[in-house]
Protein backbone atom coordinates (compact mmCIF):
# COMPACT_ATOMS: atom_id res chain seq x y z
CA UNK A 1 0.00 0.00 0.00
CA UNK A 2 2.64 2.01 1.00
CA UNK A 3 4.62 1.61 -2.57
CA UNK A 4 1.91 2.20 -4.43
CA UNK A 5 0.74 5.74 -2.60
CA UNK A 6 4.46 6.57 -3.12
CA UNK A 7 3.77 6.72 -6.96
CA UNK A 8 3.09 10.05 -7.97
CA UNK A 9 0.34 9.04 -10.69
CA UNK A 10 -1.48 6.56 -8.20
CA UNK A 11 -1.13 9.68 -5.33
CA UNK A 12 -3.07 11.90 -7.93
CA UNK A 13 -5.54 9.89 -8.73
CA UNK A 14 -6.85 8.88 -5.24
CA UNK A 15 -6.68 12.43 -4.05
CA UNK A 16 -9.02 13.43 -7.67
CA UNK A 17 -11.41 10.45 -6.45
CA UNK A 18 -11.44 11.86 -2.66
CA UNK A 19 -11.91 15.28 -4.13
CA UNK A 20 -14.87 14.67 -6.61
CA UNK A 21 -16.66 12.39 -3.75
CA UNK A 22 -16.43 15.03 -1.70
CA UNK A 23 -18.48 17.60 -4.30
CA UNK A 24 -20.60 15.18 -5.07
CA UNK A 25 -21.57 14.62 -0.98
CA UNK A 26 -21.71 18.70 -0.66
CA UNK A 27 -23.95 19.11 -3.73
CA UNK A 28 -26.44 16.36 -2.08
CA UNK A 29 -26.34 18.09 1.03
CA UNK A 30 -26.40 21.34 0.48
CA UNK A 31 -29.31 23.43 -0.09
CA UNK A 32 -27.85 26.14 -2.38
CA UNK A 33 -25.00 24.11 -4.23
CA UNK A 34 -23.84 25.11 -7.29
CA UNK A 35 -25.50 22.18 -8.95
CA UNK A 36 -29.00 23.36 -7.69
CA UNK A 37 -28.33 27.27 -8.30
CA UNK A 38 -26.83 26.14 -12.03
CA UNK A 39 -29.83 24.00 -12.77
CA UNK A 40 -32.23 26.49 -11.51
CA UNK A 41 -30.08 29.03 -13.85
CA UNK A 42 -30.56 26.92 -16.75
CA UNK A 43 -34.19 26.33 -16.32
CA UNK A 44 -34.81 29.70 -16.35
CA UNK A 45 -32.80 30.48 -19.62
CA UNK A 46 -34.49 27.45 -21.35
CA UNK A 47 -37.87 27.53 -20.04
CA UNK A 48 -38.37 31.50 -18.94
CA UNK A 49 -38.89 30.14 -15.60
CA UNK A 50 -37.89 32.16 -12.08
CA UNK A 51 -39.70 31.18 -9.17
CA UNK A 52 -39.36 35.42 -8.28
CA UNK A 53 -41.43 36.69 -11.15
CA UNK A 54 -44.39 34.26 -10.81
CA UNK A 55 -47.42 36.22 -10.92
CA UNK A 56 -51.24 35.62 -11.02
CA UNK A 57 -52.62 35.41 -14.69
CA UNK A 58 -54.18 39.02 -15.66
CA UNK A 59 -57.97 37.95 -15.88
CA UNK A 60 -59.90 40.36 -18.32
CA UNK A 61 -61.39 44.12 -16.80
CA UNK A 62 -64.63 44.90 -15.85
CA UNK A 63 -67.20 44.80 -18.94
CA UNK A 64 -70.45 45.44 -19.33
CA UNK A 65 -73.08 42.71 -20.26
CA UNK A 66 -76.39 43.42 -22.67
CA UNK A 67 -78.72 44.02 -19.87
CA UNK A 68 -75.98 47.01 -18.64
CA UNK A 69 -74.71 44.93 -15.30
CA UNK A 70 -70.74 46.18 -14.68
CA UNK A 71 -69.26 41.87 -14.97
CA UNK A 72 -66.44 42.21 -12.60
CA UNK A 73 -63.87 39.19 -13.17
CA UNK A 74 -62.23 37.15 -9.86
CA UNK A 75 -59.28 34.37 -10.85
CA UNK A 76 -59.76 31.58 -8.85
CA UNK A 77 -58.39 27.49 -9.35
CA UNK A 78 -61.02 24.85 -9.60
CA UNK A 79 -60.71 21.62 -7.86
CA UNK A 80 -58.94 20.21 -10.91
CA UNK A 81 -56.17 22.27 -10.78
CA UNK A 82 -57.42 24.64 -13.70
CA UNK A 83 -56.45 28.47 -13.87
CA UNK A 84 -59.97 30.48 -14.48
CA UNK A 85 -61.41 34.16 -14.34
CA UNK A 86 -65.25 33.90 -12.67
CA UNK A 87 -67.41 36.78 -13.09
CA UNK A 88 -69.02 36.40 -10.19
CA UNK A 89 -69.11 34.87 -6.56
CA UNK A 90 -66.19 31.84 -6.15
CA UNK A 91 -66.46 29.01 -3.29
CA UNK A 92 -62.88 28.75 -1.89
CA UNK A 93 -64.33 25.60 -0.55
CA UNK A 94 -65.53 23.93 -3.64
CA UNK A 95 -63.51 25.65 -5.69
CA UNK A 96 -65.96 26.31 -7.87
CA UNK A 97 -67.59 29.99 -10.19
CA UNK A 98 -70.99 31.06 -10.58
CA UNK A 99 -71.15 33.15 -13.31
CA UNK A 100 -72.87 36.59 -13.28
CA UNK A 101 -74.70 35.76 -16.83
CA UNK A 102 -74.96 32.18 -17.71
CA UNK A 103 -76.39 33.02 -20.61
CA UNK A 104 -73.45 34.46 -21.83
CA UNK A 105 -69.79 32.94 -22.77
CA UNK A 106 -68.49 36.08 -20.66
CA UNK A 107 -69.80 34.12 -17.86
CA UNK A 108 -66.56 32.07 -17.27
CA UNK A 109 -63.09 32.21 -19.18
CA UNK A 110 -59.73 30.24 -19.20
CA UNK A 111 -55.62 30.50 -19.73
CA UNK A 112 -55.70 27.52 -22.55
CA UNK A 113 -57.74 25.96 -25.26
CA UNK A 114 -60.68 23.12 -24.63
CA UNK A 115 -60.97 23.77 -21.12
CA UNK A 116 -64.98 22.39 -20.81
CA UNK A 117 -68.20 24.79 -19.95
CA UNK A 118 -69.38 23.42 -16.38
CA UNK A 119 -72.24 25.72 -16.52
CA UNK A 120 -72.95 24.00 -20.11
CA UNK A 121 -72.70 20.33 -18.47
CA UNK A 122 -69.19 20.05 -20.69
CA UNK A 123 -70.88 20.18 -23.78
CA UNK A 124 -68.73 23.54 -24.87
CA UNK A 125 -65.47 24.94 -23.82
CA UNK A 126 -64.50 28.03 -22.21
CA UNK A 127 -63.57 31.02 -24.30
CA UNK A 128 -59.35 32.05 -23.65
CA UNK A 129 -59.16 34.45 -21.46
CA UNK A 130 -57.23 37.14 -23.31
CA UNK A 131 -60.15 36.59 -26.18
CA UNK A 132 -62.41 38.19 -23.74
CA UNK A 133 -59.91 40.49 -22.71
CA UNK A 134 -58.91 42.08 -26.33
CA UNK A 135 -62.87 41.92 -26.82
CA UNK A 136 -63.42 43.73 -23.91
CA UNK A 137 -60.92 46.54 -24.52
CA UNK A 138 -62.24 47.00 -28.13
CA UNK A 139 -65.67 47.55 -26.76
CA UNK A 140 -64.05 50.18 -24.40
CA UNK A 141 -62.18 51.84 -26.86
CA UNK A 142 -64.85 52.44 -29.17
CA UNK A 143 -67.16 53.80 -26.34
CA UNK A 144 -64.69 56.08 -24.72
CA UNK A 145 -61.28 56.35 -26.73
CA UNK A 146 -60.53 59.51 -29.26
CA UNK A 147 -59.94 57.69 -33.05
CA UNK A 148 -55.84 58.92 -32.98
CA UNK A 149 -55.47 57.01 -29.37
CA UNK A 150 -57.65 53.75 -30.00
CA UNK A 151 -55.97 51.25 -27.24
CA UNK A 152 -57.85 50.73 -24.08
CA UNK A 153 -55.94 50.33 -20.87
CA UNK A 154 -56.87 50.06 -17.01
CA UNK A 155 -55.16 48.95 -14.30
CA UNK A 156 -54.10 50.35 -10.55
CA UNK A 157 -51.90 52.74 -11.22
CA UNK A 158 -52.95 56.36 -9.95
CA UNK A 159 -52.72 57.82 -6.52
CA UNK A 160 -53.23 54.92 -3.98
CA UNK A 161 -53.40 52.73 -6.53
CA UNK A 162 -56.66 53.53 -7.73
CA UNK A 163 -58.07 52.62 -11.13
CA UNK A 164 -57.53 54.63 -13.98
CA UNK A 165 -58.52 54.25 -17.44
CA UNK A 166 -56.02 55.09 -20.66
CA UNK A 167 -56.02 55.77 -24.14
CA UNK A 168 -52.86 54.96 -26.05
CA UNK A 169 -51.51 55.54 -29.26
CA UNK A 170 -50.13 52.02 -29.36
CA UNK A 171 -50.53 48.81 -28.39
CA UNK A 172 -50.52 48.97 -24.49
CA UNK A 173 -48.05 47.80 -22.40
CA UNK A 174 -47.29 43.79 -21.42
CA UNK A 175 -50.18 43.50 -18.39
CA UNK A 176 -52.62 46.10 -19.88
CA UNK A 177 -52.64 48.41 -17.39
CA UNK A 178 -51.32 51.38 -18.99
CA UNK A 179 -49.77 52.77 -21.99
CA UNK A 180 -46.40 52.04 -22.82
CA UNK A 181 -43.45 54.01 -21.61
CA UNK A 182 -42.73 55.44 -25.16
CA UNK A 183 -46.52 56.76 -25.40
CA UNK A 184 -46.41 58.18 -21.86
CA UNK A 185 -43.10 59.89 -22.62
CA UNK A 186 -44.30 61.67 -25.99
CA UNK A 187 -47.48 62.26 -24.46
CA UNK A 188 -49.63 59.62 -27.34
CA UNK A 189 -52.13 58.92 -24.48
CA UNK A 190 -55.19 60.30 -22.51
CA UNK A 191 -56.86 59.32 -19.68
CA UNK A 192 -60.90 58.99 -19.12
CA UNK A 193 -61.97 60.28 -16.04
CA UNK A 194 -59.35 60.51 -13.22
CA UNK A 195 -55.81 61.30 -13.87
CA UNK A 196 -52.82 60.28 -12.89
CA UNK A 197 -51.17 63.73 -13.30
CA UNK A 198 -53.20 67.20 -13.36
CA UNK A 199 -51.55 67.49 -17.25
CA UNK A 200 -52.70 64.21 -17.99
CA UNK A 201 -55.20 64.98 -21.15
CA UNK A 202 -58.52 64.19 -20.88
CA UNK A 203 -60.25 61.87 -23.28
CA UNK A 204 -63.57 63.23 -23.31
CA UNK A 205 -62.26 65.97 -24.53
CA UNK A 206 -60.00 64.63 -27.21
CA UNK A 207 -63.22 62.23 -28.56
CA UNK A 208 -65.33 65.05 -28.92
CA UNK A 209 -62.73 67.29 -30.93
CA UNK A 210 -61.58 64.57 -32.75
CA UNK A 211 -64.87 64.05 -34.26
CA UNK A 212 -66.69 67.21 -34.54
CA UNK A 213 -67.28 68.30 -38.01
CA UNK A 214 -66.57 72.20 -39.01
CA UNK A 215 -68.28 73.31 -42.22
CA UNK A 216 -65.33 73.71 -44.96
CA UNK A 217 -64.21 76.64 -45.35
CA UNK A 218 -63.85 77.08 -41.45
CA UNK A 219 -60.76 75.03 -39.09
CA UNK A 220 -61.45 73.69 -36.32
CA UNK A 221 -59.64 74.65 -33.24
CA UNK A 222 -59.59 73.16 -29.14
CA UNK A 223 -60.98 75.84 -27.51
CA UNK A 224 -61.03 77.28 -23.70
CA UNK A 225 -64.45 79.35 -22.42
CA UNK A 226 -63.00 82.32 -20.23
CA UNK A 227 -63.93 85.35 -18.81
CA UNK A 228 -66.88 85.96 -21.85
CA UNK A 229 -68.73 83.04 -21.57
CA UNK A 230 -68.32 82.97 -17.72
CA UNK A 231 -69.21 86.32 -17.06
CA UNK A 232 -72.96 85.23 -17.86
CA UNK A 233 -72.52 81.07 -17.69
CA UNK A 234 -70.20 80.66 -14.48
CA UNK A 235 -69.71 77.07 -15.33
CA UNK A 236 -68.47 78.03 -18.86
CA UNK A 237 -65.15 78.57 -16.57
CA UNK A 238 -62.40 76.63 -18.15
CA UNK A 239 -64.39 74.16 -20.65
CA UNK A 240 -62.18 73.06 -23.52
CA UNK A 241 -64.63 72.65 -26.46
CA UNK A 242 -63.91 72.23 -30.63
CA UNK A 243 -64.66 75.67 -32.31
CA UNK A 244 -64.88 76.11 -36.07
CA UNK A 245 -62.84 79.44 -36.94
CA UNK A 246 -62.80 81.96 -40.24
CA UNK A 247 -61.23 85.40 -40.78
CA UNK A 248 -65.09 86.86 -40.12
CA UNK A 249 -66.95 84.19 -38.30
CA UNK A 250 -66.69 81.55 -35.72
CA UNK A 251 -69.07 78.97 -34.79
CA UNK A 252 -69.57 75.60 -32.35
CA UNK A 253 -70.44 72.62 -34.11
CA UNK A 254 -74.73 71.99 -33.07
CA UNK A 255 -74.16 68.71 -31.31
CA UNK A 256 -71.54 70.87 -29.28
CA UNK A 257 -73.84 73.58 -28.74
CA UNK A 258 -76.78 70.71 -27.54
CA UNK A 259 -74.29 69.57 -25.02
CA UNK A 260 -73.45 73.05 -23.45
CA UNK A 261 -76.65 73.45 -23.04
CA UNK A 262 -77.57 70.73 -21.45
CA UNK A 263 -74.59 71.68 -19.03
CA UNK A 264 -76.15 75.43 -18.33
CA UNK A 265 -74.01 77.13 -20.72
CA UNK A 266 -75.81 78.88 -23.61
CA UNK A 267 -79.08 77.73 -21.73
CA UNK A 268 -80.19 81.68 -22.93
CA UNK A 269 -79.27 81.08 -26.88
CA UNK A 270 -81.67 79.64 -29.28
CA UNK A 271 -82.62 75.83 -28.78
CA UNK A 272 -82.51 75.71 -32.56
CA UNK A 273 -78.79 76.04 -34.10
CA UNK A 274 -80.52 77.48 -37.18
CA UNK A 275 -81.37 80.27 -35.05
CA UNK A 276 -78.17 80.96 -34.21
CA UNK A 277 -75.35 82.97 -35.07
CA UNK A 278 -72.66 80.82 -33.29
CA UNK A 279 -73.74 77.53 -34.30
CA UNK A 280 -72.52 75.93 -37.60
CA UNK A 281 -76.17 75.24 -38.77
CA UNK A 282 -76.80 78.86 -38.38
CA UNK A 283 -73.70 80.16 -39.09
CA UNK A 284 -74.12 78.11 -42.53
CA UNK A 285 -77.88 79.08 -43.21
CA UNK A 286 -76.66 83.18 -42.33
CA UNK A 287 -73.50 83.56 -43.81
CA UNK A 288 -73.13 81.11 -46.87
CA UNK A 289 -76.56 80.26 -47.93
CA UNK A 290 -77.70 83.47 -47.07
CA UNK A 291 -81.28 82.64 -46.19
CA UNK A 292 -83.75 84.98 -44.69
CA UNK A 293 -84.71 84.20 -41.05
CA UNK A 294 -86.68 86.30 -39.21
CA UNK A 295 -85.80 84.28 -35.74
CA UNK A 296 -81.81 84.42 -36.30
CA UNK A 297 -80.15 86.14 -33.09
CA UNK A 298 -76.54 86.77 -34.04
CA UNK A 299 -75.40 88.26 -30.72
CA UNK A 300 -72.88 85.54 -28.63
CA UNK A 301 -73.90 85.51 -24.88
CA UNK A 302 -77.68 86.86 -23.79
CA UNK A 303 -77.89 88.33 -20.02
CA UNK A 304 -80.59 86.23 -18.31
CA UNK A 305 -84.07 88.63 -18.11
CA UNK A 306 -84.85 86.55 -14.49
Amino acid sequence: MKSILQNPLVFCGVVLLIAICGIALLAVREKHSFVTTGTQWMSSQLEGFSPQTLTVPQCPVDSTDANGNTIHYTFFTDSAGESLCCSGPVNSLSHTCTPANTSSSVGMCAFRTGVPDPIKGGTATLPLCNQVAEKTAKTNSQANCPPSLPYYAVGNIGPGKSSIQSCCKNQVNNDGTDCTSMDLQNNNFCRIGAVVKASDRDCGTLREFENATCPPELQKTLYTMGKTESAVYPKASGIQTPLCFGVQHSCYPDDVVSKLQQQGVFSNEPKDPKNWAFACAGYTSQYVDKLANPNFQSTYVTPSTS
